[in-house]
Protein backbone atom coordinates (compact mmCIF):
# COMPACT_ATOMS: atom_id res chain seq x y z
CA UNK A 1 0.00 0.00 0.00
CA UNK A 2 2.89 2.65 0.77
CA UNK A 3 4.25 2.23 -2.80
CA UNK A 4 0.45 2.55 -4.19
CA UNK A 5 0.20 5.54 -2.25
CA UNK A 6 3.37 7.46 -3.38
CA UNK A 7 2.78 6.23 -6.80
CA UNK A 8 -0.73 7.47 -7.20
CA UNK A 9 -1.66 10.96 -8.51
CA UNK A 10 -1.92 13.19 -5.84
CA UNK A 11 -5.57 13.83 -6.77
CA UNK A 12 -6.60 9.74 -5.66
CA UNK A 13 -4.28 9.40 -2.87
CA UNK A 14 -6.38 9.90 -0.24
CA UNK A 15 -8.99 7.97 -1.72
CA UNK A 16 -7.51 4.12 -2.67
CA UNK A 17 -6.55 4.58 1.11
CA UNK A 18 -10.15 5.44 2.53
CA UNK A 19 -11.32 2.94 0.24
CA UNK A 20 -8.68 0.01 1.30
CA UNK A 21 -9.73 0.82 5.31
CA UNK A 22 -13.38 0.48 3.95
CA UNK A 23 -13.22 -2.69 2.76
CA UNK A 24 -11.07 -3.81 5.47
CA UNK A 25 -13.76 -2.77 7.93
CA UNK A 26 -16.34 -4.57 6.11
CA UNK A 27 -14.63 -8.26 6.06
CA UNK A 28 -14.30 -8.35 9.54
CA UNK A 29 -18.02 -8.28 9.47
CA UNK A 30 -18.75 -4.55 9.96
CA UNK A 31 -20.28 -3.64 6.76
CA UNK A 32 -18.69 -0.07 6.14
CA UNK A 33 -20.24 2.59 4.50
CA UNK A 34 -19.37 3.18 1.18
CA UNK A 35 -17.99 -0.37 0.59
CA UNK A 36 -19.35 -0.65 -2.66
CA UNK A 37 -17.92 2.62 -3.83
CA UNK A 38 -14.31 2.01 -2.23
CA UNK A 39 -14.39 -1.84 -4.12
CA UNK A 40 -14.93 0.77 -7.02
CA UNK A 41 -12.54 2.79 -6.18
CA UNK A 42 -9.37 0.07 -5.73
CA UNK A 43 -10.42 -1.44 -9.01
CA UNK A 44 -9.37 1.77 -10.73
Amino acid sequence: MTEEFATARPEFRWRHLIGLARVSASEYGWPAPGRDQARDLLRT
